[in-house]
Protein backbone atom coordinates (compact mmCIF):
# COMPACT_ATOMS: atom_id res chain seq x y z
CA UNK A 1 0.00 0.00 0.00
CA UNK A 2 2.83 2.12 0.64
CA UNK A 3 4.30 1.12 -2.77
CA UNK A 4 0.59 2.64 -4.53
CA UNK A 5 0.87 6.27 -2.35
CA UNK A 6 4.61 6.63 -3.63
CA UNK A 7 3.38 6.31 -7.22
CA UNK A 8 1.01 8.76 -7.06
CA UNK A 9 2.69 11.08 -4.74
CA UNK A 10 3.91 13.83 -7.58
CA UNK A 11 0.26 14.92 -7.76
CA UNK A 12 -1.73 14.13 -4.49
CA UNK A 13 -2.12 16.83 -2.12
CA UNK A 14 -0.24 15.96 0.29
CA UNK A 15 3.08 14.40 1.42
CA UNK A 16 4.88 11.03 3.03
CA UNK A 17 2.93 11.60 6.48
CA UNK A 18 -0.47 12.81 5.24
CA UNK A 19 0.31 16.47 5.75
CA UNK A 20 -1.30 18.79 3.45
CA UNK A 21 1.14 20.50 1.04
CA UNK A 22 -0.35 24.14 0.29
CA UNK A 23 2.16 24.62 -2.54
CA UNK A 24 1.33 22.05 -4.84
CA UNK A 25 -2.14 22.17 -4.29
CA UNK A 26 -2.44 26.23 -5.91
CA UNK A 27 0.26 24.87 -8.57
CA UNK A 28 -2.16 21.69 -9.23
CA UNK A 29 -5.64 23.89 -9.16
CA UNK A 30 -3.51 26.93 -11.28
CA UNK A 31 -2.45 23.99 -14.26
CA UNK A 32 -6.16 22.25 -14.17
CA UNK A 33 -7.46 25.62 -14.50
CA UNK A 34 -5.13 26.83 -17.12
CA UNK A 35 -5.35 23.72 -19.54
CA UNK A 36 -8.74 23.88 -20.88
CA UNK A 37 -8.12 27.10 -22.85
CA UNK A 38 -5.81 25.82 -25.53
CA UNK A 39 -8.47 23.13 -26.19
CA UNK A 40 -11.59 25.23 -26.09
CA UNK A 41 -9.55 27.33 -29.11
CA UNK A 42 -8.93 24.18 -31.01
CA UNK A 43 -12.82 22.82 -31.09
CA UNK A 44 -13.62 25.93 -31.96
CA UNK A 45 -11.61 25.70 -35.40
CA UNK A 46 -12.38 21.99 -35.61
CA UNK A 47 -16.03 22.61 -35.21
CA UNK A 48 -16.97 25.78 -36.70
CA UNK A 49 -19.45 24.82 -38.63
CA UNK A 50 -21.49 21.90 -36.50
CA UNK A 51 -23.12 23.97 -33.57
CA UNK A 52 -24.57 20.73 -31.77
CA UNK A 53 -21.06 19.15 -31.85
CA UNK A 54 -19.24 22.25 -30.50
CA UNK A 55 -21.70 22.26 -27.45
CA UNK A 56 -21.53 18.83 -26.98
CA UNK A 57 -17.73 18.96 -27.13
CA UNK A 58 -17.75 22.32 -25.20
CA UNK A 59 -20.12 20.89 -22.00
CA UNK A 60 -17.72 17.56 -22.19
CA UNK A 61 -14.54 19.60 -21.39
CA UNK A 62 -16.16 21.30 -19.03
CA UNK A 63 -17.30 18.63 -16.93
CA UNK A 64 -14.21 17.18 -17.49
CA UNK A 65 -12.17 19.72 -16.02
CA UNK A 66 -14.55 20.48 -13.32
CA UNK A 67 -14.35 16.81 -12.30
CA UNK A 68 -10.67 17.07 -11.32
CA UNK A 69 -10.48 20.05 -9.85
CA UNK A 70 -13.42 19.68 -7.60
CA UNK A 71 -12.18 16.10 -7.13
CA UNK A 72 -8.32 18.04 -5.95
CA UNK A 73 -9.62 20.39 -3.97
CA UNK A 74 -12.19 17.63 -2.28
CA UNK A 75 -8.99 15.23 -1.28
CA UNK A 76 -6.99 17.71 -0.40
CA UNK A 77 -9.95 19.19 2.50
CA UNK A 78 -10.01 15.43 3.61
CA UNK A 79 -6.59 14.70 4.22
CA UNK A 80 -6.99 13.84 7.85
CA UNK A 81 -9.47 11.49 7.14
CA UNK A 82 -7.55 9.86 4.47
CA UNK A 83 -4.71 9.53 7.38
CA UNK A 84 -7.25 8.19 9.84
CA UNK A 85 -8.32 5.43 7.16
CA UNK A 86 -4.22 4.08 6.97
CA UNK A 87 -3.88 4.09 10.27
CA UNK A 88 -7.10 1.91 10.77
CA UNK A 89 -5.59 -0.09 7.80
CA UNK A 90 -2.55 -0.71 9.41
CA UNK A 91 -3.70 -1.46 12.27
CA UNK A 92 -5.51 -4.20 11.30
CA UNK A 93 -2.79 -5.35 9.18
CA UNK A 94 -0.91 -5.79 12.54
CA UNK A 95 -3.46 -7.54 14.21
CA UNK A 96 -3.50 -10.33 11.72
CA UNK A 97 0.24 -10.90 12.76
CA UNK A 98 -0.58 -11.43 15.77
CA UNK A 99 -2.68 -13.79 14.91
CA UNK A 100 -1.11 -15.88 12.00
CA UNK A 101 2.70 -15.21 12.98
CA UNK A 102 3.05 -13.84 9.66
CA UNK A 103 2.14 -10.79 7.57
CA UNK A 104 -0.59 -10.51 4.96
CA UNK A 105 0.42 -10.41 1.75
CA UNK A 106 -1.15 -8.14 -0.98
CA UNK A 107 -0.70 -8.71 -4.74
CA UNK A 108 -0.89 -5.61 -6.56
CA UNK A 109 0.17 -6.79 -10.22
CA UNK A 110 -3.39 -6.37 -11.42
CA UNK A 111 -2.91 -2.71 -9.98
CA UNK A 112 0.23 -2.25 -11.89
CA UNK A 113 -1.22 -3.56 -15.29
CA UNK A 114 -4.66 -1.39 -14.83
CA UNK A 115 -1.92 1.45 -14.45
CA UNK A 116 0.01 0.73 -17.53
CA UNK A 117 -3.64 0.39 -19.60
CA UNK A 118 -4.72 4.18 -18.28
CA UNK A 119 -1.55 5.69 -19.46
CA UNK A 120 -2.09 3.40 -22.86
CA UNK A 121 -5.27 5.64 -22.99
CA UNK A 122 -4.31 8.63 -22.40
CA UNK A 123 -1.25 8.16 -23.96
CA UNK A 124 -3.46 7.50 -27.16
CA UNK A 125 -6.07 10.11 -26.90
CA UNK A 126 -3.32 12.76 -26.53
CA UNK A 127 -1.73 11.35 -29.75
CA UNK A 128 -5.06 10.84 -31.64
CA UNK A 129 -5.47 14.75 -31.03
CA UNK A 130 -1.84 15.90 -31.86
CA UNK A 131 -2.14 13.87 -35.26
CA UNK A 132 -5.34 14.97 -36.76
CA UNK A 133 -5.15 15.57 -39.83
CA UNK A 134 -8.16 17.97 -39.74
CA UNK A 135 -6.19 20.38 -37.52
CA UNK A 136 -3.13 20.44 -39.25
CA UNK A 137 -5.20 21.99 -42.16
CA UNK A 138 -6.32 24.82 -40.56
CA UNK A 139 -3.89 28.01 -40.62
CA UNK A 140 -5.00 29.55 -37.28
CA UNK A 141 -3.23 26.37 -35.06
CA UNK A 142 -0.05 26.17 -34.33
CA UNK A 143 2.10 22.95 -33.23
CA UNK A 144 2.10 24.61 -29.68
CA UNK A 145 -1.52 24.95 -29.54
CA UNK A 146 -2.32 21.59 -30.67
CA UNK A 147 -0.37 20.16 -28.11
CA UNK A 148 -1.70 22.19 -25.02
CA UNK A 149 -5.30 21.25 -26.39
CA UNK A 150 -4.57 17.72 -26.60
CA UNK A 151 -3.10 17.96 -23.22
CA UNK A 152 -6.54 19.88 -22.07
CA UNK A 153 -8.48 16.35 -21.75
CA UNK A 154 -5.17 14.58 -20.01
CA UNK A 155 -4.13 16.38 -16.97
CA UNK A 156 -7.49 16.58 -15.39
CA UNK A 157 -7.78 12.74 -16.37
CA UNK A 158 -4.12 12.39 -14.54
CA UNK A 159 -6.26 14.14 -11.61
CA UNK A 160 -8.64 11.97 -11.19
CA UNK A 161 -6.49 8.81 -11.53
CA UNK A 162 -3.53 9.57 -9.30
CA UNK A 163 -6.34 10.56 -6.76
CA UNK A 164 -8.28 7.62 -6.65
CA UNK A 165 -5.21 5.76 -6.43
CA UNK A 166 -5.14 5.60 -2.50
CA UNK A 167 -9.23 4.40 -2.37
CA UNK A 168 -8.35 1.50 -4.82
CA UNK A 169 -6.02 0.46 -3.08
CA UNK A 170 -7.67 0.74 0.38
CA UNK A 171 -10.50 -1.10 -1.17
CA UNK A 172 -8.15 -3.83 -2.26
CA UNK A 173 -6.49 -3.98 1.35
CA UNK A 174 -10.10 -4.42 2.85
CA UNK A 175 -11.18 -7.08 0.34
CA UNK A 176 -7.54 -9.37 1.56
CA UNK A 177 -7.87 -8.68 4.90
CA UNK A 178 -12.00 -9.76 4.84
CA UNK A 179 -10.84 -12.82 3.00
CA UNK A 180 -8.24 -13.58 5.29
CA UNK A 181 -10.55 -12.97 8.16
CA UNK A 182 -13.55 -15.06 7.11
CA UNK A 183 -10.71 -17.97 6.99
CA UNK A 184 -9.71 -17.52 10.41
CA UNK A 185 -13.03 -17.66 11.15
CA UNK A 186 -13.97 -20.72 9.30
CA UNK A 187 -10.90 -22.43 11.02
CA UNK A 188 -11.55 -21.13 14.65
CA UNK A 189 -11.73 -22.97 18.34
CA UNK A 190 -15.69 -22.99 18.76
CA UNK A 191 -15.02 -23.41 22.78
CA UNK A 192 -12.54 -20.29 22.35
CA UNK A 193 -14.63 -17.05 23.02
CA UNK A 194 -12.10 -14.83 23.33
CA UNK A 195 -10.48 -15.58 19.93
CA UNK A 196 -13.79 -15.36 18.07
CA UNK A 197 -14.74 -11.32 19.89
CA UNK A 198 -11.33 -10.77 18.59
CA UNK A 199 -11.82 -11.60 15.38
CA UNK A 200 -15.40 -10.05 15.31
CA UNK A 201 -13.26 -6.42 16.63
CA UNK A 202 -11.15 -7.16 13.31
CA UNK A 203 -14.55 -7.39 11.22
CA UNK A 204 -15.70 -4.33 13.19
CA UNK A 205 -12.66 -2.16 12.19
CA UNK A 206 -12.95 -2.98 8.41
CA UNK A 207 -16.42 -1.73 8.57
CA UNK A 208 -15.37 1.45 10.15
CA UNK A 209 -12.10 1.97 7.68
CA UNK A 210 -15.09 1.21 5.17
CA UNK A 211 -17.10 4.02 6.51
CA UNK A 212 -14.29 6.25 6.91
CA UNK A 213 -13.45 5.67 2.91
CA UNK A 214 -17.52 6.36 1.95
CA UNK A 215 -17.62 9.52 3.77
CA UNK A 216 -14.25 10.71 2.56
CA UNK A 217 -14.79 9.90 -1.71
CA UNK A 218 -18.61 10.34 -1.92
CA UNK A 219 -18.46 13.66 -3.62
CA UNK A 220 -15.18 12.64 -6.67
CA UNK A 221 -17.65 9.12 -6.71
CA UNK A 222 -20.58 11.09 -7.78
CA UNK A 223 -18.58 13.65 -10.05
CA UNK A 224 -16.90 9.98 -11.72
CA UNK A 225 -20.59 8.58 -12.09
CA UNK A 226 -21.99 11.40 -14.41
CA UNK A 227 -18.67 12.34 -16.01
CA UNK A 228 -18.62 8.62 -17.30
CA UNK A 229 -22.46 8.66 -18.11
CA UNK A 230 -21.96 11.83 -20.40
CA UNK A 231 -18.66 10.56 -21.78
CA UNK A 232 -20.31 7.22 -22.72
CA UNK A 233 -23.08 9.13 -24.71
CA UNK A 234 -21.41 11.81 -26.36
CA UNK A 235 -18.65 9.72 -27.60
CA UNK A 236 -20.91 7.12 -29.05
CA UNK A 237 -23.19 9.43 -30.67
CA UNK A 238 -20.12 11.27 -31.90
CA UNK A 239 -19.12 7.99 -33.68
CA UNK A 240 -22.25 7.02 -35.02
CA UNK A 241 -23.22 10.10 -36.14
CA UNK A 242 -21.28 13.02 -37.26
CA UNK A 243 -17.77 10.30 -38.02
CA UNK A 244 -19.97 8.87 -40.54
CA UNK A 245 -20.43 11.83 -42.49
CA UNK A 246 -16.61 12.10 -43.17
CA UNK A 247 -14.34 9.50 -44.66
CA UNK A 248 -12.44 6.76 -43.05
CA UNK A 249 -9.18 8.35 -42.83
CA UNK A 250 -10.76 11.68 -41.27
CA UNK A 251 -12.53 10.20 -38.89
CA UNK A 252 -9.71 7.16 -37.66
CA UNK A 253 -7.81 9.41 -35.13
CA UNK A 254 -11.16 10.69 -33.48
CA UNK A 255 -12.75 7.34 -32.99
CA UNK A 256 -9.43 6.00 -31.82
CA UNK A 257 -9.13 8.89 -29.29
CA UNK A 258 -12.68 8.29 -28.58
CA UNK A 259 -12.33 4.63 -27.51
CA UNK A 260 -9.45 5.56 -25.21
CA UNK A 261 -11.70 7.92 -23.43
CA UNK A 262 -14.44 5.60 -23.17
CA UNK A 263 -12.28 2.99 -22.17
CA UNK A 264 -10.37 4.96 -19.14
CA UNK A 265 -13.53 6.53 -18.14
CA UNK A 266 -15.62 2.83 -18.13
CA UNK A 267 -12.75 1.36 -16.02
CA UNK A 268 -12.63 4.08 -13.19
CA UNK A 269 -15.75 3.30 -12.51
CA UNK A 270 -16.26 -0.17 -13.22
CA UNK A 271 -12.89 -1.19 -11.23
CA UNK A 272 -14.28 1.18 -8.29
CA UNK A 273 -17.52 -0.92 -8.29
CA UNK A 274 -15.71 -4.35 -8.66
CA UNK A 275 -13.62 -3.52 -5.61
CA UNK A 276 -16.61 -2.13 -3.26
CA UNK A 277 -18.98 -4.69 -3.99
CA UNK A 278 -16.46 -7.37 -3.24
CA UNK A 279 -15.53 -5.61 0.56
CA UNK A 280 -19.91 -5.70 1.04
CA UNK A 281 -19.62 -9.56 -0.18
CA UNK A 282 -16.89 -10.49 1.84
CA UNK A 283 -18.19 -8.32 4.81
CA UNK A 284 -21.67 -10.02 4.90
CA UNK A 285 -20.25 -13.48 4.23
CA UNK A 286 -18.35 -12.95 7.77
CA UNK A 287 -21.60 -12.37 9.60
CA UNK A 288 -23.21 -15.22 8.07
CA UNK A 289 -20.69 -17.37 9.32
CA UNK A 290 -20.20 -15.74 12.54
CA UNK A 291 -23.88 -16.36 12.85
CA UNK A 292 -24.07 -19.98 11.43
CA UNK A 293 -21.10 -21.40 14.15
CA UNK A 294 -23.34 -19.68 17.03
CA UNK A 295 -25.80 -21.23 16.11
CA UNK A 296 -24.33 -25.13 15.79
CA UNK A 297 -22.50 -24.82 18.88
CA UNK A 298 -23.60 -27.63 21.07
CA UNK A 299 -22.40 -26.19 23.96
CA UNK A 300 -24.12 -23.03 24.19
CA UNK A 301 -21.07 -20.61 25.19
CA UNK A 302 -20.81 -18.13 22.16
CA UNK A 303 -24.63 -17.52 22.54
CA UNK A 304 -23.99 -16.60 26.30
CA UNK A 305 -21.04 -13.81 24.82
CA UNK A 306 -22.63 -10.15 24.71
CA UNK A 307 -20.41 -8.47 22.51
CA UNK A 308 -20.90 -11.64 19.70
CA UNK A 309 -24.77 -10.79 20.56
CA UNK A 310 -24.48 -7.42 20.27
CA UNK A 311 -22.40 -7.80 16.98
CA UNK A 312 -25.38 -9.72 15.37
CA UNK A 313 -28.29 -7.52 16.66
CA UNK A 314 -26.95 -3.91 15.24
CA UNK A 315 -25.83 -5.85 12.27
CA UNK A 316 -25.64 -3.77 8.82
CA UNK A 317 -25.24 -4.30 5.24
CA UNK A 318 -22.17 -2.33 3.98
CA UNK A 319 -23.66 0.44 1.42
CA UNK A 320 -21.28 2.69 -0.63
CA UNK A 321 -23.59 5.93 -1.38
CA UNK A 322 -22.58 8.75 -3.60
CA UNK A 323 -23.29 11.48 -1.32
CA UNK A 324 -26.76 10.44 -0.61
CA UNK A 325 -27.90 10.26 -4.12
CA UNK A 326 -27.77 6.46 -5.07
CA UNK A 327 -25.57 3.28 -3.79
CA UNK A 328 -22.82 2.50 -5.44
CA UNK A 329 -22.77 -0.88 -7.10
CA UNK A 330 -23.44 -3.55 -9.77
CA UNK A 331 -27.01 -1.76 -10.63
CA UNK A 332 -25.29 1.58 -11.09
CA UNK A 333 -23.33 0.27 -14.14
CA UNK A 334 -27.00 -1.26 -15.11
CA UNK A 335 -28.62 1.65 -14.94
CA UNK A 336 -25.74 4.00 -17.03
CA UNK A 337 -26.02 1.59 -19.56
CA UNK A 338 -29.54 1.16 -19.58
CA UNK A 339 -29.61 4.74 -19.96
CA UNK A 340 -27.25 6.25 -22.20
CA UNK A 341 -28.44 3.40 -24.45
CA UNK A 342 -32.16 5.07 -24.34
CA UNK A 343 -30.36 9.26 -24.45
CA UNK A 344 -28.24 7.59 -27.74
CA UNK A 345 -31.11 6.48 -29.47
CA UNK A 346 -33.72 9.31 -29.24
CA UNK A 347 -30.01 11.81 -30.07
CA UNK A 348 -29.39 9.27 -33.18
CA UNK A 349 -33.23 9.87 -34.48
CA UNK A 350 -33.50 13.35 -34.00
CA UNK A 351 -30.19 13.75 -36.37
CA UNK A 352 -31.60 10.86 -38.59
CA UNK A 353 -34.68 13.34 -38.65
CA UNK A 354 -32.25 16.21 -39.32
CA UNK A 355 -30.81 14.98 -42.12
CA UNK A 356 -33.91 13.72 -43.63
CA UNK A 357 -35.50 17.20 -43.71
CA UNK A 358 -32.78 18.60 -45.54
CA UNK A 359 -33.67 19.64 -48.96
CA UNK A 360 -32.90 16.99 -51.58
CA UNK A 361 -30.94 17.97 -55.03
CA UNK A 362 -33.32 17.47 -58.05
CA UNK A 363 -36.50 17.31 -55.61
CA UNK A 364 -38.89 20.40 -55.47
CA UNK A 365 -39.54 22.07 -52.20
CA UNK A 366 -43.23 22.06 -52.35
CA UNK A 367 -42.81 17.91 -52.64
CA UNK A 368 -40.19 17.88 -50.33
CA UNK A 369 -41.81 18.38 -47.23
CA UNK A 370 -44.43 15.75 -47.68
CA UNK A 371 -42.13 12.91 -48.45
CA UNK A 372 -40.03 13.67 -45.39
CA UNK A 373 -41.96 12.14 -42.76
CA UNK A 374 -42.35 8.56 -45.11
CA UNK A 375 -38.13 9.20 -45.47
CA UNK A 376 -37.49 9.79 -41.92
CA UNK A 377 -39.58 6.45 -40.90
CA UNK A 378 -37.60 4.49 -43.60
CA UNK A 379 -34.23 5.88 -42.77
CA UNK A 380 -35.08 4.91 -38.62
CA UNK A 381 -36.42 1.57 -39.70
CA UNK A 382 -33.20 0.86 -41.39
Amino acid sequence: MSTRKRISRIVIPYGKSFKRQNAKIVIILLISLLVPFPGIRNVYIQNETHVTLLLLQYSEMGLVSLTGFICYLWTAKKVKSLSKIYRNILLTHRLFYVFQKRSISYNTKWMDMYDVLVVVAVIVNTASGILDPNIEQKPKNSLLFIILGSLSYSVPVVLVHCLGTFFRTSFFALNVQLIHLNHLLDNVNVLNTTHIEKLVYIHCLIANSFRRLNAAHMLPVLLLSSCTFFVVVYNLYDMLTFNLEESLNNTLGDNVGGAAWLTFWTTQLIVLVILIENVVDKHDEFSSRLHYIIIQDPTGILGKSNRLMAHLAIRQRLEYSAAGFFTVGYKLIASIASSATTYLVILIQFAQINVGSQKVPGVDNKTSSSTTGPTTELMILK
